[in-house]
């Protein structure tokens, strides 16, 4: 019995979330389609995605970043890593 009351109010507590999310995004979206707020936020969704491209190209697959740290774990000059 306790499980299902628990399943019970997960589900109402779920579902109370996510009507006040639809509630939220249906209030932003009148907002978010000015043109004064549109551009700006387009600005900021692409330097965003270039920073992360960035941060993708400076990494190596499976590695940490080259930091400091990283080398000197590896007893490699500074030089060789640039």
């Amino acid at each position: 019995m306790q499980v299902a009351i628990l399943g019970i109010s997960s589900v109402l507590i779920e579902f109370t979330v996510l009507g006040l999310y639809v509630a939220a995004c249906y209030r932003a979206r009148g907002w978010a389609q000015n043109a004064g707020v549109a551009v700006p936020l387009q600005r900021l969704g692409g330097v965003l995605l270039v920073g992360a491209g960035a941060r993708v190209a400076a990494t190596r697959y499976g590695a940490e970043p080259i930091t400091r740290a990283a080398r000197q774990r590896a007893g490699c000059q500074k030089e060789s890593l640039q």
